[in-house]
């Protein structure tokens, strides 16, 4: 009998320690869930998130500088009959006149380039009136700056002739020469009422970017 006591006390000091130690290992066990749950639910990392887009800073344009118009002696013209599809180009010098048909009078009073670095550009300042067959009035037809660049820009409104500019230079390549006409303008007062069929071009040319009205 006290053998058999001696016996379930020695199995019972050799379970004893595999017992705590997988209690042991099952408390570590239960402690690491609890742990990676904790880290899961309570500690997660928050989600990385793009930063609100800032502002587009403003670029600040520098001002476009007005291109550098050189003065030339003569203006290379083109003119159309609208009826007749004739055409003539012209070389008039500043401050002269040429005729085109049987009434139409063009007035080159200036007649500038852009220099070779600039953007090709060539404006005339021109003046155009119309004579009447019937009568012998005349009345203006255009006064202001043309550019070659963009003819549209500026337009002579005519159901018969159409004009625009082609060149400004120094020196006359036609072999031709032309005949200048001594007709005198109209009273250099009013374009249909406006003034400025008189006015004197300004020291510099306009862009056509920044063309007068």
């Amino acid at each position: 009998m006290v053998y058999r006591f001696f016996i379930a006390v020695l199995i019972l000091l050799c379970l004893t320690p595999s017992s705590a130690r997988a209690q042991q290992t099952a408390s570590t066990t239960q402690t690491a869930v609890t742990t990676q749950q904790t880290t899961v639910v309570h500690g997660a990392p928050a989600v990385a998130t793009a930063p609100a887009p800032s502002a587009s800073p403003t670029l600040a344009l520098a001002p476009v500088a007005a291109p550098v118009m050189t003065d030339m002696n003569i203006a290379v013209l083109r003119t159309i009959d609208k009826v007749s599809a004739r055409t003539r180009t012209f070389e008039v010098p500043v401050n002269k006149t040429v005729r085109f048909g049987q009434s139409l009078f063009i007035r080159v009073r200036a007649c500038r380039k852009s220099t070779p670095l600039e953007r090709p550009e060539n404006a005339a300042f021109l003046q155009i009136w119309e004579k009447s067959a019937s009568d012998g009035t005349s009345h203006w037809v255009f006064s202001g700056w043309m550019f070659s660049s963009n003819p549209s820009l500026s337009t002579m409104e005519n159901p018969v002739y159409d004009i625009w500019v082609l060149d400004c230079k120094n020196n006359v390549t036609s072999s031709k020469p032309e005949v200048f006409s001594s007709e005198k303008a109209p009273a250099e007062t009013s374009i249909d009422g406006n003034p400025k069929a008189s006015a004197v071009p300004s020291a510099a040319a306009p862009s056509p970017e920044n063309k007068p009205e």
